[in-house]
């Protein structure tokens, strides 16, 4: 799963099972390409890549890897909540 969000790029939503929610994306930040991982609004840990996405790609696939190793299932209720959200906040309307 991998959706454009406003200049982010959302790359998996987990879920453990105790229902906690993860997700990873890569976006630009203040010293390159940055992916994040973020609990809710909390963001984790950030890696940054002065190299392009593809670092970044891998460690989220071992991230992800090791997840779903204790557990954690896809999440594509929060991926699609997250990029209803994103659609909303980057309509003009939605600025007024």
């Amino acid at each position: 799963m991998t959706q454009q969000l406003d200049g982010a790029r959302l790359l998996w939503a987990l879920r453990s099972t105790t229902g906690r929610r993860l997700t990873a994306t890569i976006m630009d930040g203040p010293l390159g390409r940055a992916l994040q991982l973020r609990h809710a609004r909390d963001i984790l840990e950030t890696f940054y890549s002065f190299f392009g996405d593809d670092p970044l790609l891998s460690r989220a696939d071992q991230i992800r890897g090791m997840l779903e190793k204790d557990g954690w299932t896809a999440d594509d209720e929060e991926a699609q909540a997250i990029s209803s959200r994103s659609a909303a906040m980057s309509r003009p309307e939605a600025h007024r």
